[in-house]
């Protein structure tokens, strides 16, 4: 008996973390497609006379970053530096 309902609840545990991590990595996924679609968008509607370089490492800031990287590579690029 004191198997089953440790059992239990080590499955109710585990559904828990998990619920939270998915609940949490969709929102990130959705925050880092945002932020490599509103990238391409701005080089694809020439927002800037020299558009943002389209590089690795822009992609990567915008996956990782979302649309905080995107703003923070907006302002590098107007500063003068690339990544």
């Amino acid at each position: 008996m004191l198997a089953v309902v440790v059992t239990i609840l080590a499955a109710v545990a585990v559904a828990t973390v998990l619920y939270f991590v998915l609940r949490r990595s969709t929102t990130l996924l959705l925050n880092s497609v945002v932020g490599v679609v509103v990238l391409f968008a701005l080089d694809w509607l020439h927002v800037f006379s020299p558009g943002v370089p389209i590089t690795l490492g822009a992609v990567l800031v915008c996956a990782f970053g979302g649309l905080p990287g995107v703003v923070a590579l907006v302002a590098l690029h107007l500063l003068g530096l690339d990544i």
